[in-house]
């Protein structure tokens, strides 16, 4: 079964429900963890999403794949058995936390993400023919470029910009950043600061974006960046943003455009809007769907909190979770998302 055939490369036209029965029908037969769960639950004739909520358990985030354990849990059990000439790509977590996770993706799905992250990032007016410093994760652990590195460089080409990466190791840097000890952890950063700073001071090089997430902020002031009129915008990126964050940047540079993302490793960026009030308001992703729920995984009304539940659909990876995360639910998508540790009980 030739998997460019069953997999639709007009994606992000199909409904929701077509998405979930082919996604499921393709995961059902072939991905060798679907076809073992199958068995014990008897998961068939997936015809849409409400089948999917009534049939598809919940994938716990303790089974993907983990540096360590890939001798007993290979990526490869979550990728469908089939051919098809696309490229694979290994997607790892940052680390940060624990053991990095690590999951399959094709080119099919890069293709939709890189062109989702365009085309917001052009709605809410990041600029072109700009350089971007765009720190984060290198290689990955079996040597090939991450896939942060692989989306968003291609995005910045298409936008006409130039990107200058700079290698952040954060594996393991949880515990560090939990320490508080400031000397500690300007220590560690220091160095991919005075990169930073290097490339931004650089006119040949024309920087007017940066990619950062909210941890990085203090030192985007006590390294002089974030006064830096050479810098237009600042694009959050993976992590739960914080009204706090916005109004960190707002206070010392009301000129600056700001968006950003959710997620990366499984899901692609969600992308978010800001107002002017400060709220977050995350949009979905054409490979995936968003619900807010209470701890009974039941929907709860718009403007009520709730757990980020995620489904994923397409060849690649085909999961439904419930996120740590709290937010609210909007219309379309999900507001001002928040860490509680531990999953919901």
């Amino acid at each position: 079964m030739e998997l460019n055939n069953f997999y639709s490369k007009n994606w992000e036209k199909l409904s929701w429900d077509e998405k979930v029965r082919i996604s499921a029908e393709l995961h059902i037969k072939f991905t060798p963890y679907w076809k073992d769960i199958s068995k014990i639950e008897e998961i068939t004739d997936i015809k849409n999403y409400e089948d999917m909520l009534k049939k598809i358990p919940l994938t716990d985030d303790s089974i993907f794949p983990r540096e360590g354990n890939f001798d007993r849990i290979p990526p490869e059990e979550f990728k469908p058995d089939i051919n098809g000439d696309l490229k694979w790509f290994y997607s790892f977590s940052s680390g940060s936390t624990g053991p990095r996770k690590c999951l399959l993706w094709n080119d099919i799905s890069n293709e939709i993400i890189i062109k989702n992250y365009v085309d917001h990032f052009k709605r809410e007016g990041v600029p072109e023919n700009k350089g971007w410093i765009i720190p984060g994760p290198g290689k990955n652990p079996n040597g090939e470029l991450s896939l942060f590195q692989e989306h968003l460089g291609e995005v910045a080409r298409r936008m006409k910009c130039i990107p200058y990466f700079v290698e952040v190791d954060t594996t393991g840097i949880k515990p560090l950043l939990m320490s508080g000890d400031k000397e500690d952890i300007w220590g560690y950063f220091k160095p991919v600061f005075d990169q930073i700073n290097n490339i931004l001071h650089d006119d040949s090089k024309n920087v007017s974006i940066i990619t950062v997430v909210p941890m990085m902020l203090p030192f985007l002031e006590s390294t002089g960046i974030i006064e830096n009129q050479k810098l237009e915008t600042i694009l959050f990126g993976g992590m739960s943003l914080d009204k706090k964050d916005v109004d960190f940047v707002r206070t010392r540079r009301p000129d600056i455009t700001l968006t950003g993302w959710f997620g990366h490793f499984e899901t692609g960026g969600i992308p978010v809007r800001i107002d002017g009030e400060g709220n977050r308001d995350y949009s979905s992703n054409p490979l995936v769907k968003i619900r807010v729920v209470d701890n009974r995984g039941e929907e709860v009304k718009v403007g009520e909190e709730g757990f980020i539940e995620i489904t994923r659909t397409g060849s690649d990876i085909f999961y439904r979770h419930i996120e740590s995360d709290l937010a609210t639910r909007i219309e379309e998508g999900f507001r001002n998302p928040y860490r509680k540790l531990g999953p919901p009980k």
